[in-house]
Formats: C-alpha cells, sequence, structure tokens
C-alpha cells in the first residue's frame, strides 16, 4: 500500500483523457468493429490492450509516458520486454536467460538503460540486483506472459493512481498494484519452527511449506 497524494495535487490521471481521440471501449460495452484499445485499471496500474493493427503497443506507450506522474509503461514483442520511463523516454530491453544471474538464480540478457527499473548490473561478476522494484524482471514478464493478447501495463509514481471513466479514486488515501517494493513487501510470521524460506516470495511459500510437512511426517514416523 502507499499513500496517496490529494486531489488538489494531481493524484488522479485520467486514461481516457490521457488517449483523446482514440476509441477506448466503455464500461458495459460490447466489443465493435471501431473499438481501438480496452482499459483494465486497478487504482496504481492498468492494463491498456490494443486491437488495431495499425496502432503499435510503442506508440501507445510513448502517449502515455508523456505524463511525468507515470512510472513506466511496459509491453512485450516477441521474446522481449520494453519499459519505457515516463516523461524520460529511457527504454530498457530484457529477455530471460543471458549471462546475468539475480538473487534468485535467474538468468537474463539486459539491454539499454537499466536505470528504468532500478537495476544494478556488475558486468565483471556477470551479477544484478534490484533496487525499488522487487524481482521486477520476473514479476513485471509474469504479467505480460499471464494472458494472451497485446497489450501495456502502465504503472504510477508514488502518490498518484490511474482512473477509467467509472472508477474509484482513493486521492488522500492508500493505493496499491503497482511494483514497487512499499506495494509489494508485507510482514510474514512463521512460529512453530526454526526453518525459513529460501527467499522471501510468495513463489516460494509453496515448497518451503511442503519441505515443513515432509519434516514433520519424517520426524513423526
Amino acid at each position: 500500500m502507499t499513500q496517496l497524494l490529494p486531489r488538489e495535487q494531481r493524484s488522479e490521471i485520467d486514461l481516457p483523457a490521457m488517449l483523446k481521440g482514440i476509441r477506448i471501449l466503455k464500461p458495459g460495452e460490447d466489443l465493435k468493429d471501431e473499438t481501438e484499445i480496452a482499459l483494465a485499471v486497478n487504482e496504481t496500474m492498468a492494463y491498456v490492450y490494443k486491437f488495431k493493427p495499425d496502432r503499435t503497443l510503442r506508440s501507445l506507450a510513448e502517449i502515455i509516458s508523456k505524463d511525468d506522474r507515470i512510472d513506466f509503461v511496459a509491453w512485450k514483442e516477441d521474446e522481449w520486454i520494453h519499459a519505457m520511463q515516463g516523461s524520460t523516454y529511457k527504454e530498457l530491453q530484457y529477455k530471460e536467460k543471458g549471462s546475468l544471474i539475480d538473487r534468485y538464480k535467474q538468468a537474463w540478457t539486459v539491454k539499454l538503460d537499466a536505470e528504468v527499473l532500478d537495476l544494478q548490473l556488475n558486468a565483471q561478476t556477470r551479477t544484478l540486483d534490484y533496487g525499488q522494484y522487487p524481482d521486477v524482471l520476473a514479476r513485471l514478464s509474469g504479467a505480460l506472459n499471464s494472458h494472451k493478447g497485446q497489450f501495456l501495463v502502465v504503472t504510477t509514481k508514488p502518490g498518484y493512481e490511474l482512473a477509467d471513466r467509472s472508477s474509484p479514486t482513493h486521492e488522500g488515501d492508500g493505493g496499491h498494484g503497482s511494483i514497487r517494493h512499499m506495494e509489494s513487501l508485507v510482514p510474514l510470521i512463521i512460529v512453530g519452527t526454526n526453518e525459513k524460506p529460501p527467499h522471501l516470495r510468495m513463489v516460494d511459500l509453496k515448497a518451503y511449506l511442503l519441505d515443513l510437512l515432509a519434516n514433520h511426517n519424517q520426524k513423526a514416523k
């Protein structure tokens, strides 16, 4: 959860107004031949779906990235994931597998500006570490490969939230949805064992819990 700014500080980012002139699917409306995009907004992030071949994901990303309240816009082209920084248009590209290894033993190839996703790259040790966005390469890749279609992932800077025509807004309250550490990290309390998960990620908990059960069953025999 992150603290949102009050309304007078432009906390609400009106996506339909930003994309003026583009045919956007309205809430409750059926998809029509002239529909160009659809929005799926979740407070500090959104999916922007593209339906027309004559409008590229990059062109939509460039429109959205003009706003200085946008953190970054990401999309997938073939095996590469692109992330464009809001207001600067700096870009990072990456894909799975490569010579850079992160703390979770995941391998990556990274090109262009690592600053976009706050990555620390060490060419000598061939390692990669994360800053403001925990495990961002795997999580962003997961979002962009989670379902079919051509779409953008849009995230806001702290204090701001995205809105569609009928979206509830939360000026001055809390918001969630982005991939920054303030909206990603939560407490974890473990009792009854001294064993710890290998890494503090949700995806590691299944194996950790299964190991606990296996060890318990062995001791019970």
